[in-house]
């Protein structure tokens, strides 16, 4: 699929201070089971674009970080039917996740896939219907369902609370945690908020501590998490010591996810973007236009914080705001095939850049050849930059 148009952000992830990826549907067309997958870098000075496109709707990205290892970094994106691709900047891998979805040749009855993470090195992905799937880096996708079989202790909380325990009741919106089996995954559950605790070998759920969804896991330290939720709702504690909310009452926003940067604790909510720092609430002050547009997704890695909206890509460095508006939006030339592959021919005279290269703006007429550079991060493709 070639078209441009308006894009709106789903989700991303952080890759390196400078690289962020993120998952996008195009605001023309209302073709479901498609999503635009951008790469932006920043290392020139000047933003540098490029996408592919993934045949499925994808609800979740990460990061496998092996530069430990051998300097390798892969992404991963789960689609809704339990699809997964694998991209390492060259090539893209696609897989499937067996029984997971409802409309994939392998899917079961069990519903949608939400959420996907890196542990270690192994993948877990949540879904609903108490859906929890890990692999190894090496292995095959594998089953650790929440289920309410042998859980006496929560059973006897169902019967109290007259609740009939249906796995469909079960959502699963994220899981994450410290190993694979020392995981903890959160969502609904009939109408409460879900917190349960996987040792490797059985699930240990949390009495219930609200009645709202709660969205998103943080790992704090080497034994807490910071959970998010709707209506305000962020708890921090573990499965020993129990959880307790750091806000108040007062706040009503829906809190999507977080991320410690500087020793703050910054939150995304469907309004606001909000810091929390010894106590104390503040909404953050970027620019008066988008202050309170929503936010999709914050996350830290290095010394730079990530932040996400639906329509641009925002990067901080402890002092400065710096915002990414990707070139299909709100764009002059959107009838202008803005990117065209090496070894083809340009199609607008104009100023163009490619992300395989840092400082690769240059000048090219209508009829050049672009050429090809080496190029980490997949197909060379030059982007259409502006006349001057």
């Amino acid at each position: 699929m070639t078209e441009i148009s308006d894009i709106t952000y789903q989700i991303g992830c952080a890759i390196s201070e400078d690289i962020f990826y993120a998952a996008a549907s195009l605001d023309d067309y209302s073709e479901h089971g498609f999503t635009r997958m951008f790469i932006l870098q920043d290392t020139s000075g000047i933003p540098e674009w490029s996408y592919h496109d993934l045949r499925f709707t994808v609800n979740s990205v990460c990061l496998l970080d092996k530069a430990d290892v051998n300097d390798d970094r892969l992404v991963f994106a789960l689609g809704e039917d339990g699809e997964v691709e694998k991209y390492d900047g060259i090539d893209s891998y696609e897989e499937y996740i067996p029984n997971a979805g409802l409309n994939g040749n392998w899917s079961g009855i069990l519903g949608y896939m939400n959420s996907i993470r890196v542990i270690g090195y192994n993948m877990v992905a949540g879904g609903s219907s108490g859906q929890v799937y890990s692999k190894s880096c090496d292995g095959k996708w594998s089953t650790i369902n929440i289920s309410f079989e042998g859980n006496n202790e929560f059973l006897d909380k169902i019967e109290k609370h007259n609740i009939f325990p249906d796995v469909f009741d079960i959502s699963i919106f994220d899981v994450n945690g410290f190993s694979i089996d020392k995981l903890y995954a959160v969502g609904r559950l009939g109408n409460e908020g879900l917190i349960a605790f996987y040792n490797g070998k059985s699930w240990k759920f949390v009495s219930k501590l609200t009645p709202a969804d709660l969205h998103s896991i943080l790992i704090v330290d080497q034994e807490n998490i910071l959970i998010c939720g709707a209506h305000g709702n962020l708890l921090l504690g573990n499965i020993e010591i129990g959880f307790k909310r750091l806000t108040s009452m007062g706040i009503e926003d829906d809190f999507y996810n977080a991320a410690i940067f500087n020793n703050e604790i910054y939150i995304t909510s469907n309004r606001y973007l909000y810091k929390y720092h010894e106590g104390q609430f503040t909404k953050v002050n970027i620019r008066d236009d988008i202050n309170s547009s929503g936010f999709i997704k914050v996350e830290s890695i290095g010394k730079v914080l990530w932040v996400l909206t639906e329509k641009l890509i925002i990067k901080f460095d402890g002092k400065t705001w710096t915002f990414f508006e990707n070139p299909d939006n709100n764009s002059p030339n959107n009838d202008v095939i803005l990117n065209v592959k090496a070894g083809e021919k340009c199609p607008q005279s104009g100023y163009w850049f490619t992300v395989a290269q840092v400082n690769s703006r240059q000048y090219f007429e209508q009829g050049d050849v672009f050429p090809n550079i080496k190029s980490d991060w997949g197909d060379v493709y030059w982007q259409f930059y502006g006349d001057e």
